[in-house]
């Protein structure tokens, strides 16, 4: 999200959700005023003080932001991301200004005549939501900007009129006529159709371009240019399924409410309520006569938000229960979290606590060196990483930790600071966290629970405690904080050496403290935890795993990254996770397989960064070595609608690869989809593959779309999804892009899946 140096926060309370005019403008009048808001519109910006200025409101030609100017603040600072406004706020009956803290302040000050002319947009910012106030020349030209930011901010979510195709349509008109005459040359068409990736040759084109072409005006009109796209767009895969579904209504086939529920039901396996059914048929169909959804309704359904193959609540709410002690969790873990690239000459930045913190993660890794002044610093030890100060990196932590979610934050700390230093983090962090950090006596005293409810909105901090502080057992052994385990005689990593003696301030604030035991955690609390690299937990899980399990039965285990990984490529998390290792950290900073596969694995629970662990992880008894199957996975592959073009190439041959990760007995190679030559627009493959999976609970599914070409394949896009999240049935995958995870605009596959138990 963009932070933005803000006038005036607006009340939190006060916030609608999503809430803009209704658009009226027809496509014409839209386009033109989209056109003007390009080349900038003249406004009056009011400021803190009640004052204005003059200022020109412009839209980028990507249509992804507003910036107004001129100004002396960076650009950063008078940017505002469509994608952040929440909400327009226009003059309502009996105000005089609209309702913003800004308006407010400067009533008194706009004459009443121009009243009418003042909107707000409301928007969010890292500080809380903000407005942008400001006072146009004219009636018109305020309806005119106010259409353009609603059409555009609707576009961003996928949702403007009942009709999503209509939606989309006219986005792609839009984009078409460059020249903004109000219609659609041949050239123009062929152009659009390239960056849509359709290959037609001239004579298809010249055929569809002339059968819509109703005047013969040799220009297509929006209502005509509508006839070419569901020509283009018809879906051979999708009718057959509607027709399965529709019935004869007059002169065109329609699935009404009872036959939709029929599909819910016998193909999608769910249950529908008849309030649902209505929605549906009023969001889809003609909300004037709403008797049923023809195909073109359908199909849109079919491809929207609400069909996707994610069980929408697992995202959005808290689904596990939240009252178990910590080490029955799966947390989402960093490692090295300070680093922006790799392990040896990268930067250090503060940023990063916020990044991950905002993404949901739960425990940051802070490795901290004496500094100079008596300030400590955080960096990667023995290497050319750069510095920041420990001090402005708690300070970051303080201010994101509960952005994303209320659940508690850990704070892993690497401690090679002098005591003296150790007692200044001590101070900071007292400081910064005041009542959110959690202390040694909170613990010992009991009270709050040691589970994510109880511990809502608290700051823990893992790390050695000073011997005064607890009595030491005889299964412990004196190097605490080593990843060799007993009797294994496995790495012990370069850079994770550990002072020797602990500030007993530093000590009385840890509250997972860092241990090495010989018994496999027998005599372990729950909030005690050993850290291993990569190298030694895949040893003990080859050798040992049951041993594994039971010991993060009874406390906690951190797993890290191979000091080899010096470029922050991540290792695979599935093994650690698969025998119970809570905090499994990864490399946030590379957005490589393992971490697009940890990001989505807890997108689940609402995202608040804790996963309960499943039962024969976290429950008294023997190891599960899933010798048994516990269900059968079918997924057909049936088509693809708008595949990107690769990188590098004008063309793409797209196929795709399904795959499960999950535990050893589960993952497996790819399997493959048959390539469809220069199609990325609407592919079809109507293939199917079966999978036997013994442990549900932790595998994940992968549709990953290449696109064939001699040499290596290249990677297109993907989606994941834990497997007890997937829905059954006829399912859309919105796909994402491989380098970062970001949604592909329009870009998803139709699949069908089938779980069933064995």
């Amino acid at each position: 999200m963009q932070c933005y140096k803000a006038d005036l926060c607006e009340d939190k309370s006060s916030i609608k959700a999503f809430s803009f005019p209704t658009l009226e403008l027809s496509p014409d009048e839209l386009n033109v005023a989209q056109a003007n808001l390009l080349k900038g519109v003249k406004v009056l910006k009011y400021c803190r003080n009640g004052k204005k200025k003059e200022k020109v409101l412009r839209l980028d030609t990507a249509r992804l932001k507003l910036t107004y100017t001129p100004s002396k603040k960076p650009v950063s600072d008078t940017t505002i991301y469509i994608k952040d406004i929440n909400e327009i706020r226009d003059v309502e009956t009996g105000k005089s200004v609209p309702e913003t803290a800004i308006f407010k302040k400067a009533d008194s000050k706009i004459m009443s005549e121009t009243k009418e002319l003042c909107s707000a947009f409301i928007f969010r910012s890292s500080e809380g939501y903000k407005s942008l106030n400001l006072q146009f020349q004219s009636h018109d030209e305020k309806v005119d900007v106010l259409m353009v930011i609603t059409f555009l901010a609707h576009r961003t979510r996928r949702s403007l009129t009942t009709d999503p195709e209509t939606q989309r349509i006219l986005e792609l008109w839009m984009e078409a006529d460059q020249n903004n005459d109000k219609r659609l040359s041949r050239e123009e068409v062929t152009v659009l159709l390239q960056k849509l990736n359709v290959q037609l040759n001239k004579s298809a084109l010249k055929e569809m371009f002339e059968q819509a072409d109703k005047d013969g005006s040799n220009y297509l009109s929006f209502d005509e240019f509508k006839l070419f796209y569901k020509a283009l767009h018809k879906r051979t895969e999708v009718e057959r399924i509607f027709d399965r579904f529709a019935m004869k209504e007059g002169n065109q086939k329609l699935m009404k409410s009872d036959l939709f529920s029929a599909f819910r039901k016998e193909r999608q396996k769910e249950k529908i309520e008849e309030k649902e059914v209505k929605e549906v048929m009023t969001l889809f169909g003609d909300p004037n006569k709403v008797k049923g959804l023809t195909l073109s309704q359908f199909t849109s359904y079919l491809f929207s938000q609400r069909n996707t193959w994610w069980k929408q609540h697992d995202r959005e709410k808290i689904t596990h229960e939240m009252g178990h002690p910590l080490n029955k969790y799966f947390i989402a873990s960093s490692h090295n979290t300070y680093l922006k690239g790799d392990q040896l000459i990268s930067r250090s930045s503060t940023d990063m606590y916020k990044i991950v913190l905002e993404k949901g993660c739960r425990c940051v890794e802070l490795d901290c060196w004496d500094g100079p002044n008596g300030e400590p610093d955080i960096y990667h030890g023995y290497t050319r990483t750069s510095k920041i100060k420990f001090r402005a990196a708690v300070e970051t932590i303080g201010k994101y930790a509960f952005k994303t979610t209320p659940y508690p934050v850990i704070l892993s700390l690497e401690v090679h600071t002098s005591v003296e230093q150790q007692r200044v983090m001590a101070r900071d962090m007292r400081a910064v966290f005041g009542d959110n950090l959690l202390t040694r006596s909170d613990v010992e005293e009991g009270r709050l629970p040691f589970t994510p409810h109880g511990l809502m909105n608290k700051i823990l901090i893992k790390g050695k405690m000073a011997p005064e502080h607890y009595k030491r057992r005889d299964d412990e052994v004196s190097d605490e904080e080593t990843d060799e385990v007993s009797k294994q005689g496995k790495e012990s990593p370069a850079g994770h050496g550990h002072a020797k003696k602990v500030a007993l301030e530093l000590s009385d604030i840890v509250t997972i403290r860092a241990t090495k035991v010989t018994d496999w955690g027998e005599r372990s609390k729950v909030n005690e935890i050993q850290s291993f690299s990569e190298t030694a937990c895949n040893h003990i899980i080859e050798t040992d795993p049951a041993r594994f399990v039971k010991m993060n039965k009874s406390m906690m285990s951190r797993v890290y990254p191979s000091g080899m990984r010096i470029a922050s490529d991540n290792y695979d998390p599935f093994a650690a996770w698969s025998v119970g290792c809570q905090c499994v950290a990864l490399n946030y900073q590379v957005i490589d397989a393992p971490m697009r596969l940890m990001e989505t694995k807890f997108e689940s629970n609402g995202g608040c960064g804790y996963l309960l662990k499943p039962k024969h992880l976290r429950d008294e008894g023997g190891f599960n070595d899933y010798r048994q199957p516990s269900c059968k996975l079918v997924v057909t592959v049936i088509s693809g609608y708008q595949i990107p073009k690769p990188a590098k190439g004008v063309v793409v041959d797209p196929y795709v690869t399904v795959h499960i990760n999950g535990t050893r007995v589960d993952t497996c190679e790819p399997l493959c989809t048959t390539a469809k030559k220069n199609n990325g627009f609407n592919p079809i493959w109507n293939q199917q593959f079966s999978f036997t999976i013994r442990c549900v609970n932790i595998a994940m599914l992968t549709l990953r779309v290449l696109s064939e070409k001699m040499g290596t394949d290249e990677k297109i896009a993907e989606s994941s999804i834990p497997i007890l999240s997937l829905r059954k049935g006829f399912r859309c995958v919105p796909l994402r892009s491989i380098h970062d995870r970001s949604e592909l605009e329009n870009s998803s596959l139709l699949c069908c899946f089938d779980l069933s138990s064995l």
